[in-house]
């Protein structure tokens, strides 16, 4: 038992350790452990960055996660907040894959994701768009709700 943990703690620190590594000195100032949240197949750890830097009263944070699987820290990307409402819904537990899709949405596309040719080109020839001034919704992307996306707005 003790040598699993002293295994898991090591792993852990040698991931911290090379985030902190390949990491630009703009990315963070200081890298602290954020915590352990539990998975039926796999956990997730969670790392802050925090910059003190340009901040008038409050510093920035920035999260990174990684499971249990693999140790390797990845920036969280932007929030979801499309599904904002059902997230609190879900009584089960992390299943411990940051990909799997909780809600799935018709015309989804990942972020920085290309657009088609063919919607590149319906963008392009319809004349009788809105502007951007009067349609907010032009530049929405619909976004599938993944575990990802609940474990960043449960941290």
């Amino acid at each position: 038992m003790k040598l699993t943990v002293f295994k898991i703690r090591l792993q852990l620190n040698m991931a911290l350790q090379t985030l902190l590594n390949n990491s630009a000195p703009e990315d963070f100032e200081e890298l602290l452990f954020w915590g352990k949240i539990m998975g039926t197949n796999q956990d997730y750890y969670v790392a802050m960055g925090v910059t003190y830097r340009a901040q008038y009263e409050f510093p920035t944070k920035t999260y990174f996660w990684a499971t249990s699987k693999d140790y390797t820290f990845k920036k969280f990307r932007s929030l979801n907040d499309q599904h904002k409402d059902k997230i609190n819904g879900f009584q089960d537990g992390f299943k411990g894959d940051g990909k799997h899709v909780y809600i799935e949405v018709a015309g989804h596309r990942d972020e920085g994701q290309e657009l088609s040719v063919e919607e590149k080109s319906e963008k392009e020839r319809d004349p009788l768009a809105s502007s951007s001034e009067e349609d907010p919704m032009k530049d929405f992307i619909p976004r599938n709700l993944t575990e990802e996306d609940r474990l960043l707005y449960t941290v």
